[in-house]
């Protein structure tokens, strides 16, 4: 800067400050600016571009090395600008579209040269300028199109309206036909979308129109880059009912006025959406006639019908009743007629559709050419305004006849089969509990027999007596178990259980049983880590005890006996566990392999006793796996001893639903002789035999303080029975014939008095259920909380299920087990006292 005694130059100072206001509007007016060598081609950035635009700021060879940051639609006039410079011309002004492959948005530029000429007149030198004019290019471009949809379509529109948003007004409209009531002195935006909104038919449709075209939603719309919408919806037109429309609209800016407009339109697309919805409907239908009926215009008419419908169809159309009339009286089977003009005159089909989104009915008729058919005829409402119905018609015959045919047949052999099956449970029923009771008595008493002082001879009678009776009873609870598999009354109860515990009851008798014949029993699961899975534990005991059991009694002195369980890391037969039962035992022929699983099936060898099943373990087992969805293989040769391969699907449970399942007491989780615990999810729970029946010798005491059982049994011998079971206990006993008389015994006892109830359940005047229910009904403390355990000869699933619906702790079968009672007893009078 120019000074002069330590002051600025007046002119300099204007200099100056013309040089920020130069660069003041160059900076805020978004400009480009360059100086073009004309002679040499070549251009210089003298003001860089805006961000959005990425170019070198030096080019040579100009114009050739520009063209490929220019947009193909602008490349001729970008040339042509270039051309009128060489030739000279003073001011040249170009409007250019940029290569969006250059640019991060479409971008134009309007360019301006200003061209210096020597003294001969030759143009040498120019200066150009470039502005951003991308925002008003794209809103002219919209701006167009929306007049051309104007000018081009405005016929086909039922209403067309031309809005200025900025100023809230109505410039122009447009009905097709005649004038509008729609519009009538309405002069503002605001008005006409508050007067259009009433037209409409559905809730949820005028409030998309309200939240998408009123005036500041689609200026918000506008201003976020969308300038156009449109919606489906439903008015009511005056007598032609409820028709489809769709209202859409343009929005764009008015180039010379800077106002945003729009360009709303409606049209008719009724019949359009109605096609849809007929399509929809029947796309996969293969249909003989298709009508619709309209409500509003009482009209019916035929979509289409293929020459079948022809032989049943009036000659000429007529009134939808008239038409049902016409089939019920000519052609629909005499017996059928009243039903038919009942379900299907216009009366009744609406009466029907106020329950069902459709209704559909069969009618059987002849044609006019006296063929029998049987057609299927639908009803749906096409939408929820219920103004149209579509009917349609199947022909069914074949299907019909061969339906018919098969269904005399199944019914004929239901009726038979459900003769069968009521007169088989009654049988069974009848007889498990006849049977039970005096086998109650014989190992009951032969039990009683045995604990006494006997001849040595004597014990010995006794103990095949008692060998009898347990076969007896096995076949008994075996021909059960049968009947309730193929009944298919037996369903799978799943729970949340420690792998574990699917030995548990298992592992140790089956020990002891082989260990008393000098057998090796080896119980691995080594390739099984432990685990929570979703099991059916019962049933699944059941499995592994019969095999097990098996194994134990046809293996010699000296045998092995092996179970292997083994968690798959491949799903085998979709399942993920794989158990084998191995033995060396006497083995079975490839003849009794085809038929082993045959109820009461059993080898035919001198190596097996005539005692030692009922054939029907391994029937029985067969069908456990089947309803555990699982895979069963066997190998077997004659004296060298059989494998079993259960495969069977048990979820494994973790995580969350692990944690909360091991923390619920009624899981069964323990230790047995197949592992160690390894897991940190399962409680450590010490090993011991407290599933098993092994108890502890009992202390007597005096009868001071013993505990006392009510006994409700009304057969002497049972009776006898139980007192010597309990009384061998340390228990003292009351006794009550029938389960009324034991009812009034414990009403007029002192409370607290008794430890638990024994309860039979077929008794006379009051049966145990009865007798139950007025015990736990009585005002007194001790009538809910005391044991009521059922001790019956009736041993089916569903007499449990009974015994726990009457309010019974639990249910034992007879015979008596004694030790399963004395385990039963304590359980119950110990929790009681606890609480």
């Amino acid at each position: 800067m120019d000074t002069y005694d330590g002051e600025v130059h007046p002119h300099t100072h204007r200099e100056s400050q013309t040089e920020k206001w130069y660069e003041f509007m160059v900076k805020h007016a978004h400009l480009t600016m360059w100086e073009y060598d004309i002679c040499r081609r070549r251009i210089s950035i003298v003001v860089p571009a805006s961000k959005k635009f990425q170019m070198p700021t030096e080019f040579e060879n100009v114009p050739e090395s520009i063209v490929p940051y220019i947009a193909e639609r602008s490349v001729a006039d970008f040339l042509h600008m270039y051309e009128e410079i060489q030739a000279g011309k003073s001011e040249v002004t170009c409007n250019v579209w940029f290569n969006t492959d250059m640019t991060i948005v479409p971008h134009c530029e309007r360019i301006i040269y200003t061209v210096e000429h020597d003294e001969k007149g030759q143009a040498v030198h120019a200066l150009g300028i470039a502005q951003d004019i991308t925002a008003q290019m794209l809103a002219d471009e919209q701006y167009k199109r929306a007049i051309e949809i104007f000018l081009a379509d405005s016929n086909r529109f039922q209403y067309v309206v031309m809005l200025d948003l900025t100023h809230n007004t109505v410039k122009s409209r447009k009905r097709k036909g005649k004038a509008s009531g729609i519009f009538s002195h309405v002069i503002t935006y605001d008005g006409l979308v508050e007067r259009y909104a009433k037209i409409f038919y559905a809730p949820v449709e005028r409030q998309s129109f309200l939240q998408n075209f009123s005036r500041e939603a689609v200026l918000k719309a506008f201003q976020l880059g969308k300038f156009s919408f449109s919606l489906k919806f439903r008015s009511r037109t005056g007598k032609r009912g409820i028709r489809w429309f769709s209202l859409s609209y343009q929005a764009a800016q008015n180039p010379v006025t800077g106002d945003i407009e729009v360009l709303a339109y409606t049209q008719d697309i009724h019949t359009q959406v109605l096609m849809e919805k007929i399509i929809a409907t029947l796309t996969h239908s293969n249909l003989e006639c298709i009508s619709i009926i309209d409500l509003a215009r009482d009209e019916y008419h035929y979509i289409s019908h293929n020459q079948y419908a022809e032989h049943i169809l009036p000659m000429k159309t007529t009134r939808y009743d008239d038409e049902i009339r016409y089939i019920a009286e000519q052609l629909v089977v005499p017996e059928m007629r009243a039903d038919y003009w009942a379900n299907i005159s216009l009366a009744g089909v609406l009466d029907h559709l106020q329950h069902a989104d459709y209704y559909t009915y069969g009618v059987s008729l002849y044609d006019r050419s006296g063929r029998f058919c049987r057609k299927m005829l639908r009803y749906d409402y096409l939408d929820e305004t219920r103004q149209y119905i579509l009917m349609t018609a199947i022909d069914t015959t074949d299907t019909y006849q061969q339906i018919s045919n098969q269904m005399e047949q199944i019914q004929d052999s239901m009726q038979r089969e459900r003769q069968a099956v009521d007169s088989k449970r009654e049988f069974l029923s009848t007889i498990s509990h006849d049977m039970r009771t005096p086998l109650n008595g014989i190992i009951g008493f032969t039990e009683l027999a045995m604990a006494s002082p006997l001849g040595e001879k004597t014990q010995e009678y006794l103990q095949k007596i008692k060998v009898s009776g347990y076969l007896l009873l096995d076949l008994i609870n075996d021909t059960l178990m049968l009947s309730k598999l193929e009944s298919g009354k037996l369903v799978p109860q799943y729970e949340i259980i420690d792998n574990r515990t699917i030995s548990t009851r298992i592992l140790i008798p089956v020990e002891e049983a082989a260990k008393r014949k000098n057998i090796t029993f080896v119980a691995d699961r080594s390739k099984s880590p432990q685990v929570l899975v979703k099991a059916d534990r019962i049933n699944t005991q059941k499995i592994f005890l019969n095999l097990l059991s098996n194994a134990v009694k046809f293996t010699p002195a000296g045998g092995c006996v092996e179970i292997h369980m083994e968690q798959l890391q491949e799903k085998m037969y979709d399942c993920n566990f794989r158990f084998i039962v191995r033995d060396t035992g006497i083995g079975m022929s490839a003849e009794f392999l085809e038929r082993m699983y045959e109820p009461f099936s059993q080898e035919q060898s001198p190596a097996i006793k005539n005692d030692q099943g009922t054939g029907l373990g391994l029937t029985i087992v067969k069908k456990l796996v089947d309803l555990l969805h699982g895979h069963m293989d066997v190998k077997s040769e004659v004296g060298k001893g059989t494998e079993f391969t259960i495969f069977l699907q048990l979820d494994i449970v973790t995580g969350a639903e692990a944690r909360a399942a091991a923390n619920k007491s009624a899981l069964h989780l323990s230790k047995d002789v197949w592992m160690p615990a390894d897991s940190s999810i399962l409680p450590d729970i010490p090993v011991g035999k407290a599933d098993t029946c092994v108890l502890e010798e009992y202390e007597d005491e005096s009868d001071t303080g013993r505990p006392v059982i009510l006994l409700c049994e009304d057969n002497a011998l049972n009776t006898e029975i139980a007192m010597t079971i309990l009384n061998n206990r340390g228990y003292n006993v009351v006794c009550a014939a029938n389960g009324q008389e034991g009812a009034e015994i414990f009403a007029a006892s002192q409370i607290g008095r008794f430890s638990a109830i024994l309860m039979d359940l077929r008794m006379p005047i009051l049966n145990g259920y009865e007798a139950t229910k007025r015990i736990r009904s009585l005002h007194r403390p001790d009538a809910l909380r005391i044991p009521i355990i059922a001790m019956s000869a009736d041993a089916f699933e569903e007499d449990r299920q009974n015994s726990r619906e009457a309010g019974m702790n639990e249910h034992l079968p007879k015979p008596i087990d004694p030790d399963l009672l004395y385990v039963t007893l304590e359980k119950f009078i110990d929790s009681t006292t606890k609480t």
